[in-house]
């Protein structure tokens, strides 16, 4: 308040706007995050005085928008790339999450991160949120990504000549494909599984190819076996290869 003034004049941008006897004002119906020059004078019957003037902006409320821009993945890691957009104070960087867990903070308008140590054929939730200079946070952007199968035979399975399977590495064999399942959210097969010395059945080759099928490979499988066929390292390989591309 200022003495012997009968009231204010406010001004926007140097351009009169208002009269009021009191000692508050508020400007509305600004544009976000823009610059103004607010001021006050104090009149009476006697004439107006200086016009006392600041410059101020307004805030940025709105949230920034984020998109992941690639993905890629390994048997045991996934990289992600992403960028973010601010029509006003600008992005300011990114919070990176792991199944909805908090992983780190990457700051810049993009980024890119690399997730580590993760389990091979697992389904994994990878998401990224915005921030900008204004502290608003974005709404997410996610992907469910499942890392890499990688599996190889314990020898080689060589069309033309004779070869081995061990009772171990099918059954290995068997646990690769049920932990892809688990990758795609599918339960369990419940399969047979070898014993060292025992006879090797076709329903048990068959159920190999069931349970990738199952998972639309890329690669699809080779086709099931009937009692009393021939099993081809071929068939083997294809397994191996219709797994791991998924």
């Amino acid at each position: 308040s200022v003495s012997n003034a009968t009231g204010y004049h406010l001004y926007l941008n140097n351009v009169y706007q208002a009269s009021v006897t009191g000692t508050s004002y508020s400007f509305t119906g600004l544009s976000e995050y823009t610059q103004y020059t607010i001021g006050v004078s104090a009149y009476n019957a006697n004439g107006e005085s200086y016009i006392s003037s600041t410059t101020t902006r307004t805030l940025d409320e709105t949230p920034p928008s984020v998109s992941i821009t690639s993905i890629s993945k390994t048997n045991n890691s996934i990289s992600m790339s992403f960028s973010g957009y601010d029509a006003h104070s600008g992005v300011s960087g990114f919070y990176v999450y792991l199944n909805d867990s908090y992983r780190t903070t990457v700051y810049g308008t993009s980024g890119t991160y690399t997730y580590t140590g993760l389990q091979q054929g697992k389904l994994y939730k990878v998401s990224v949120k915005a921030f900008d200079n204004s502290g608003n946070v974005s709404a997410e952007d996610y992907r469910n990504i499942q890392t890499s199968v990688n599996f190889e035979w314990d020898t080689p399975k060589t069309s033309g000549g004779s070869f081995n399977i061990t009772a171990t590495e099918w059954n290995r064999f068997l646990d690769a494909i049920n932990s892809a399942r688990a990758g795609k959210g599918l339960t369990a097969y419940n399969f047979t599984y070898a014993s060292k010395g025992g006879d090797f059945y076709a329903y048990m080759f068959n159920q190999a190819v069931q349970a990738i099928s199952a998972m639309n490979p890329p690669i699809s499988p080779p086709s099931t076996r009937s009692s009393g066929d021939e099993i081809y390292a071929s068939y083997f390989n294809r397994l191996r290869d219709s797994l791991n591309s998924i």
